[in-house]
């Protein structure tokens, strides 16, 4: 590339273009909704926030930074923020009538809903090496701004390796044993061309 293309003022537009074509996207971590009592009060969460709430103890010593992470605050309505659109419709008898009126919801159904407006809280991050400390610090922000966690399910982790099983241990043991008596056979053999059985895991192979 030219020098005299790099412009200080496009640089950070030019990474971005650049991670699009390698890939290297940010990584949807989880996401939560706020609960309706707290719509009327709620503010934007901030990277900040969920920075302060980490655990370097169960993230194995991984330290999050600010910019490590991107928070996006959604919101859902009817265009009317939390209010319901058709109570400030009018309606006519016929196409000839001139005079208007509301229709109340409960004339219409029981089932149309009580709440026109839904916040959610998504959790991105930049550097697939500090998956699980955001995560973590996510859930755990939730725990002390809400009291609970509330998004549906816990992260699966990414970095932190998960214990092997009984059974795993016990297959990989069975494996390595098959394959140190076929090594020892061939040794006994010395070389020699002659019709042997092969010990396989489906029995024995002539």
């Amino acid at each position: 590339a030219d020098p005299a293309d790099d412009n200080a003022g496009l640089r950070k537009a030019k990474s971005i273009v650049d991670r699009i074509r390698r890939r290297k996207l940010y990584k949807y971590v989880n996401e939560y909704c706020v609960p309706t009592e707290r719509l009327p009060n709620w503010q934007k969460v901030k990277a900040e926030d969920v920075v302060g709430c980490q655990l370097k103890n169960q993230a194995h010593g991984v330290e999050l930074k600010p910019d490590d992470i991107v928070i996006q605050n959604l919101k859902i309505d009817w265009a009317m923020k939390d209010k319901n659109p058709v109570d400030h419709v009018y309606f006519f008898q016929n196409a000839r009538s001139s005079e208007k009126f509301h229709i109340p919801k409960e004339k219409v159904s029981t089932l149309l809903p009580e709440v026109f407006q839904e916040r959610k809280v998504r959790l991105f991050v930049k550097d697939q090496e500090k998956f699980d400390a955001a995560s973590i610090a996510f859930e755990e922000y939730q725990r002390r701004f809400y009291g609970v966690s509330q998004q549906v399910a816990s992260t699966p982790p990414r970095n932190i390796p998960a214990p092997r099983s009984t059974s795993q241990v016990g297959s990989s043991r069975a494996r390595k044993s098959l394959m140190m008596g076929t090594v020892a056979a061939a040794n006994q053999n010395g070389g020699k061309k002659r019709k042997t059985s092969q010990i396989t895991l489906g029995g024995i192979r002539e």
